[in-house]
């Protein structure tokens, strides 16, 4: 990754358990429903960042290297952000994974291209029913 293209973000922090209410708020205005008690076990097995700039808010949580392993946000410019927030987040020579991406992700691959990942098409997303979420990354485990 070229660490060199990173953003200075403001509005960005660390997050923890007192953040599920704004969470599953988040994942409502994102997917349609909260995480509810997924979040509990996610803040216990993965580092949480939340973005919040107004009404504008939304939050990743990271694998051990940064890289996001769910994103969600209120809009693309909150899922823009967390996105870079978890990329700097990232040491120069982890690698950087974010998958289940559709044609809403427009903005994630942009971001991914411009910080120098490389694109690879492989896998799929499952929705059944669902629209594709646009300001939102899933996770393999919860969707």
């Amino acid at each position: 990754m070229q660490r060199s293209v990173l953003p200075c973000l403001t509005g960005v922090r660390p997050g923890d358990g007192s953040d599920i209410e704004l969470l599953d708020a988040i994942d409502r205005s994102a997917r349609g429903a909260g995480h509810g008690a997924d979040h509990e076990v996610m803040i216990e097995q993965y580092r949480l960042i939340v973005v919040e700039h107004g009404a504008s808010r939304g939050y990743s949580y990271l694998y051990a290297t940064g890289a996001p392993y769910l994103l969600a946000a209120t809009d693309v410019a909150a899922a823009e952000s967390a996105l870079w927030a978890a990329l700097a987040a990232t040491d120069a020579t982890d690698e950087i994974d974010f998958d289940h991406l559709t044609s809403r992700h427009g903005w994630a691959i942009d971001i991914g291209l411009g910080a120098g990942l490389e694109l690879h098409g492989r896998g799929y997303l499952a929705l059944r029913g669902m629209a594709p979420p646009a300001a939102y990354l899933p996770s393999g485990h919860f969707l």
